[in-house]
């Protein structure tokens, strides 16, 4: 069953119809996805921060050692490393 009803819709002056109550709803509740959905994408650009972060952080541990150890085996080869 279809029901069919007459709609009356008021207008200001500058002749943009105002929203229905259904409408103004609609549109809050999409504003508001759009706000949690920006919040999520902002928790996400952050752990991507803290991700780039500590990768960094890694490798920059892993060169300290790799120095470490060629520093060990010159010494080891009887070669001063800080003299070369």
């Amino acid at each position: 069953i279809a029901w069919y009803r007459e709609w009356l819709y008021w207008y200001p002056a500058s002749g943009d119809r105002y929203l229905t109550a259904n409408e103004r709803a609609i549109n809050a509740e999409m504003i508001a996805n759009q706000e949690r959905l920006i919040a999520h994408q902002e928790q996400l650009a952050a752990n991507q921060q803290r991700l780039i972060a500590n990768q960094e952080r890694v490798a920059k541990q892993e060169a300290e050692r790799k120095v470490e150890r060629l520093a060990e085996r010159l010494k080891m080869l009887g070669i001063n490393p800080d003299e070369i």
